[in-house]
């Protein structure tokens, strides 16, 4: 039952397989048609044919794995009956040729009696239970000899009689099952000439479609063709060949007497019915998308300025989007390469259209929108020229003869349209319309000097990789107004339920805080899935968007084995010094934004860590972690560093050789820079914070950054100054906010002589008692409320009673409180009468007497 089963899967199997070969056959033959019947003047079909025979070799291995899998198991099955085989006919007493013969006799005539196997393995079945190993003999009657039994005690055991029978019986049905799986592999064998038939012609399909892409590739970078003045020149002639060239292709091959004008099979037909497939289609798409906006949508929407400004560009996105659905959801049920490869041509190009539509109405307003979409259209219409020519498989003097001026004409059109709206857009559309301008001038210098193929060729490379920049380019406008409206508004929501009942707080000087606190990570645990969209997920795949742009490009020729040997090919090759290709920088240049955002990371988690230990204890304490933040950009950079070095192969001698060559010729040279770099790490251990307000050399200012070289502090009056670390170790400096960032500062004051002290102190300190409410800008007071103002007694002046008002104020907040504090003194003693003397002099005016 088990191997009836089984040879009947094998049989399904064999026959699923054949049809495949058959089917592969056919998909030989036709494509052999094709492919031999291109003449080289129609690169476009040559290019297609070729693609699909290439495609059909490489794929067509995949279909001869079954059957080898098929054959290498029956192999398999085959000798394991065999050896089954060998062992039943050596287990002692072995059988004789002779007794092997009478097997098979055995064999037959219980074939006879047996009608199937059923009958046969339930004749088996019936058979006592026993193993086919020597079993000890049961003992013989008493008094009789032991059947079977061994002369002495060192002879070997042996079957009996019955355990023979059973051999007997087992061998007969292992010869029967290999028998049965040797003749099910003699049939699949039968299709083995026919795959080595279906392999030489795969191959010999495949070598010359190679050989035809070589002509091809060396026709567009190297050979090119006529010049567009030589083509005029011979105006008449190319006309004519053009007449000829659209007549074999689109038009009549010949005339039957029966059957009348015959045309083409797969080039006219095929791509009349295409064409009027994709024109439907626009169709619907176009009159749905007028529907939903027209007549669907609620009146209020329809009546905002803002759906105004924009009604005609969402409609036409809309339409786009439609298309594309519709279109691929109706590929889906066709298996005509022809008519696959149209729609998915059109469907790229559909989907550049909607993205640059998309990202338009997103980034730009009401009135911006028309003059984005007036400054890409020139660009977008001579890609779809493009895309027409590659669909239609255009001739080749057919291209050379319209391309080179048509392409002229818009990129005259791209010009006036760039200096007529270049003032109405913002600076990313300037720029990619510049590019695009740029490119469709390059091309048609190519294609006016006779280089037509590579321009195209350079066409469709940008048209992708615009299609790769604003796509990325709207994800990073999506990404900001997410940041903006969600993900920033749940980060203030959480602040203000922090802060509710315990002060008034400004919710705009807030979200102005966050904002700035969140680009420095602060809120990692917020924003991290939008900080790894941004900071790596979005560069790298902008990065790798320029070989993935490259590589669809070279679809339209299949110069795919000529775009990895550009791309894995080392164009720097020093062996055993370094090796450098375009792969590998694409790959280091992403790895480097990947390490960014580890960084990042890395750096805003210790951050946060370090924040929370003292949030309990000291929660405006400000952590020193400048020199944790710059072990980890060490750690982190150093790693990318080796990665990259690893990467472009640089061998270990050659980094030594390259460190001790530096370290013997700038040893001397960097005594000053590393005198400074110690000086900065012990600075950056603990001495100076970043935010410290410092004074040296008589200039008072707030640490903005700690460096291996310098220390830059902003002044009070916005001057950035920096400052050598050996000239912060070599001078004495104070650090105005290392113990508490308050400082101890005297007004001095002078009253009238026979003023009492005690009044005037009274006045001014319940007076200025009313200041040790304001806060600064960090929240904190602004003056210490447990040491408040005092007033002391200072000395006798000349004038005047000398007192000193004392406070200890914030030192951020130090020049404008201290105004502050003069202005209310002035204003209290004033207010009390209280007389400010000042110095006094009589001058005299003597008239002296004429000589």
């Amino acid at each position: 039952k088990e191997q009836q089963q089984t040879l009947r899967l094998y049989q399904a199997n064999a026959e699923k397989q054949h049809q495949k070969l058959v089917a592969t056959m056919q998909q030989i033959d036709q494509i052999s048609l094709i492919l031999y019947s291109q003449s080289n003047q129609f690169t476009f079909d040559m290019a297609y044919a070729c693609q699909q025979a290439t495609d059909l070799y490489n794929n067509s291995r995949v279909t001869h794995m079954p059957f080898d899998k098929i054959m290498t198991r029956l192999d398999a099955e085959i000798e394991r009956y065999d050896s089954l085989i060998y062992v039943l006919k050596h287990i002692s007493p072995a059988i004789s040729n002779d007794e092997s013969s009478k097997i098979e006799l055995v064999a037959d005539s219980i074939m006879q009696a047996q009608q199937d196997s059923l009958m046969r393995i339930a004749a088996m079945d019936s058979l006592p239970d026993s193993g086919l190993v020597a079993t000890a003999i049961p003992p013989a009657p008493a008094g009789q000899p032991q059947e079977g039994a061994a002369p002495d005690k060192d002879a070997l055991y042996v079957l009996n009689e019955r355990e023979i029978a059973i051999r007997e019986k087992c061998l007969f049905y292992a010869m029967e099952l290999r028998d049965n799986t040797i003749s099910i592999k003699e049939k699949m064998s039968l299709d083995k000439e026919f795959y080595d038939e279906v392999t030489a012609k795969l191959t010999s399909i495949n070598n010359y479609a190679l050989r035809q892409y070589e002509q091809l590739q060396n026709n567009i970078f190297r050979n090119g063709g006529s010049n567009y003045i030589e083509v005029l020149r011979s105006l008449g002639r190319s006309y004519r060949r053009v007449g000829m060239e659209i007549k074999d292709k689109y038009g009549e091959l010949y005339r039957d007497g029966e059957e009348g004008i015959v045309k083409s099979q797969w080039r006219g037909p095929v791509i009349y019915m295409t064409s009027v497939f994709i024109l439907f289609y626009i169709f619907i798409a176009s009159v749905l998308s007028i529907v939903i906006f027209r007549w669907c949508l609620p009146r209020k929407l329809r009546e905002k300025q803002g759906y105004i400004d924009r009604r005609g560009i969402i409609a036409l996105a809309s339409g786009v989007f439609l298309f594309m659905v519709f279109i691929s959801i109706a590929s889906s049920v066709t298996h005509h390469n022809f008519i696959v490869m149209a729609i998915n041509t059109t469907v790229d190009y559909s989907w550049l259209l909607f993205v640059i539509l998309l990202s338009l109405l997103i980034r730009l307003d009401g009135k911006q929108i028309k003059s984005g979409v007036k400054v890409y259209t020139p660009f977008m219409l001579m890609a779809f020229v493009v895309i027409v020519m590659r669909i239609i498989f255009i001739p080749n003097n057919t291209v050379n003869i319209i391309f080179p001026p048509l392409l002229l004409l818009f990129t005259i059109w791209q010009f006036v349209e760039m200096r007529k709206h270049r003032e109405e857009l913002p600076l990313t559309d300037i720029v990619l319309s510049l590019l695009s301008l740029l490119v469709m001038l390059v091309s048609t210098v190519l294609s006016l000097i006779g280089y037509t193929l590579l321009a195209v060729q350079i066409l469709v490379w940008w048209t992708i990789q615009l299609a790769y920049i604003q796509t990325i380019i709207c994800l990073y406008d999506l990404a900001e107004m997410y940041e903006r409206k969600v993900l920033l508004q749940r980060i203030l929501r959480t602040e203000l339920e922090k802060t509710k009942g315990k002060k008034q707080v400004n919710s705009n000087a807030l979200m102005h805080k966050i904002e700035e606190q969140a680009k420095n990570g602060d809120y990692i645990a917020d924003t991290w899935l939008y900080d790894a969209l941004v900071k790596m997920v979005l560069p790298v795949l902008a990065v790798l968007s320029f070989l993935t742009s490259i590589a669809f490009a070279a679809e339209m020729f299949d110069m795919k084995q000529l775009l990895v040997n550009a791309f894995y090919s080392n164009f720097i090759d020093q062996d055993g010094l370094i090796q450098i290709s375009i792969y590998k920088i694409v790959l280091v240049c992403s790895l480097f934004f990947m390490f960014y955002y580890i960084n990042y990371v890395a750096h805003a988690l210790y951050r946060k860590f370090k924040l929370r230990q003292y949030a309990k204890t000291e929660p405006n304490y400000r952590p020193n972690i400048t020199l944790a933040n710059n072990i980890i950009s060490i750690i982190v950079w150093g790693g990318f560093f080796i990665f990259a070095l690893v990467l472009f192969k640089v061998p270990k001698s050659g980094i030594s050789l390259i460190s001790a060559g530096l370290a013997t010729g700038l040893g001397f040279a960097m005594k000053d820079i590393l005198e400074n770099f110690i000086y900065g790490l012990s600075l950056m251990s603990g001495r100076v914070r970043v935010g410290d307000y410092i004074e040296c050399d008589g200039i008072l200012g707030k640490v903005e950054s700690i460096g291996y070289q310098s220390t830059q502090i902003v002044t009070l009056d916005g001057s950035i100054i920096a400052f050598l670390n050996t000239s912060l170790f070599n001078k004495n400096f104070k650090n105005m906010t290392r113990n508490h960032s308050y400082e101890y500062v005297k007004v001095p004051i002078g009253v009238a002589y026979g003023v009492k002290v005690d009044e005037v102190r009274t006045l001014l300190v319940d007076e200025l008692s009313k200041l040790t409410d304001m806060t600064g800008a960090s929240g904190r007071p602004v003056v210490q409320k447990k040491q408040g103002f005092k007033v002391v007694f200072g000395d006798f002046g000349d004038n005047s009673v000398d007192l000193i008002v004392c406070f200890w104020v914030l030192v951020e907040e130090k020049i404008g409180f201290v105004c502050k504090v003069k202005e209310t003194i002035y204003n209290t003693l004033q207010a009390n009468n209280v007389e400010i003397p000042f110095p006094q002099r009589d001058v005299y005016i003597r008239q002296m007497p004429d000589a």
